[in-house]
């Protein structure tokens, strides 16, 4: 009896490490953070910016007193008052 409890956890376990998760695919949208105390990485500092996201990756950064919004252009829009990036 021992011998078939041992074997059949074995074979549990093996089936369940043999799962292998499918990719879920990306859903990239375009998101614009506004109004966020922005540290660039050439050392300036954007006391009101405009942070655009597209496809993963930053396509803009800009400050947002000057940059003209268009928000039909956006996914998503986030205002981030008050925090730093």
């Amino acid at each position: 009896m021992k011998h078939i409890l041992f074997v059949l956890f074995i074979v549990v376990g093996l089936g369940s490490m043999a799962q292998v998760p499918a990719p879920i695919a990306q859903a990239y949208s375009r998101i614009l953070l506004l109004n966020a105390k922005a540290h660039v990485g050439n050392g300036t500092v954007i006391q009101k910016s405009a942070i655009g996201i597209e496809e993963g990756k930053i396509s803009l950064a800009a400050n947002a007193l000057t940059y003209k919004l268009e928000k039909s252009d956006w996914d998503t829009i986030i205002d981030i008052d008050g925090q730093q990036l």
